[in-house]
Order: structure tokens, then sequence, then C-alpha cells
């Protein structure tokens, strides 16, 4: 859990803070600048990928893994990166201006990304971002990665798990990536299930 997430958490008087569904936020009226993002090389004819984490050294783990098992997939899909502590904001404003469709999507589940503007605390994670993504694109084909290991005795992961799961009637089992050596198998095959 990040220092702000925890602050926050430990030293928010419930009564004045009001916690904000993902559609209620318009990112345009907020007063920070959310860092954009693009789609260096767009080509229409090619499937678009999301590369979503908040941890920059996940992004260039994912990316050599995608490397490994695709050579250049720069050159076979349109890659949308955002990483940081405002990736999820990022893709959400992505999302409101762009009529590019997003494909394919490895999202870190347990991203954290937080903005307090008066008083108010707005929090996005992995399955927030994943949900706007299978709303506007259902054909959007989501795996979530973390660095965590998936436990669903682990109290901390499994909020994550069940609100993916309570949201979509799915079980969510199937479409992790797990961080051990079979990640890049995991990965693999993901792309070949959507090619």
């Amino acid at each position: 859990m990040s220092y702000f997430k925890s602050f926050f958490r430990r030293n928010k008087p419930k009564e004045e803070v009001t916690y904000l569904k993902p559609k209620d936020i318009h990112i345009e009226d907020n007063h920070i600048d959310i860092p954009s993002i693009e789609i260096k090389n767009y080509k229409a004819e090619r499937k678009t990928l999301l590369i979503m984490d908040d941890y920059p050294g996940m992004i260039s783990l994912l990316r050599d893994d995608l490397s490994e098992v695709q050579g250049d997939y720069e050159s076979k899909y349109n890659i949308l990166e955002a990483t940081g502590n405002f990736a999820a904001f990022s893709v959400i404003h992505f999302l409101n201006k762009s009529i590019i469709p997003i494909d394919l999507a490895l999202i870190d589940i347990t991203l954290g990304g937080i903005v307090v503007k008066q008083g108010t605390i707005t929090e996005y994670d992995g399955v927030d971002v994943a949900l706007m993504l299978l709303k506007r694109y259902p054909r959007c084909e989501i795996r979530f990665v973390t660095g965590h290991t998936i436990n669903r005795k682990n109290p901390e992961i499994y909020k994550f798990i069940k609100k993916y799961e309570d949201a979509t009637g799915l079980y969510i089992d199937e479409i992790i990536v797990p961080k051990n050596s079979n990640r890049k198998e995991s990965i693999a095959t993901f792309l070949q299930e959507v090619m």
C-alpha cells in the first residue's frame, strides 16, 4: 500500500470525505495536471494494446516479455502505455477524448491512482479501469498483472478479485497473468488466443 493511500485511510474523517465512483469524475473539471498518453505510429489495421501499471519497472518487464514472445511487437500492435501515480486517470482521459478502440489490455489489478481535490478523495484501481474499458469496448480482451501473489485469503488482494467478479459475474482466475516464471507463457497464450 502506498504511503498516500495508508495516510488517507488512517487520517480521513468519514463525514468530510466523499468517495466518487469512476463514472462520477470529469477529468477536465480537475485542476491537476494529468499526464497524457498517446499511441506512436498508429495504424488502423493493427490492434491496440494497453499496458498499464503504476510501477514503471513493471512496464519495462512486460515490454521485455512481449519482445521475447512476440519479437517486434511494436510493429504488430498499436501500443498505449500508462504508468505512474496517475496512470488510471491518464487512461480515463484517453477514453474520454479518443475514438481509437482498445482491443487488448494488460492492467495492474492493484493499480493505485488517487486525486485529492477540495477534501474529496477519488481513487481508481485496475478493476475500475478494466470495467470502464469493457463498458466502452465490450470485446476488449483484458488480462490482469500484479506483483502480488493471487491468494483469495489475502484481504488486500481479495477485495480486487471480489470487485471484478461481482461486477462481471466472471471468475478472475483465468485472466490473471502470474507473477512467477509462467508470466511469459501466460502472455504468449493470451496473445495467441486473441489473434
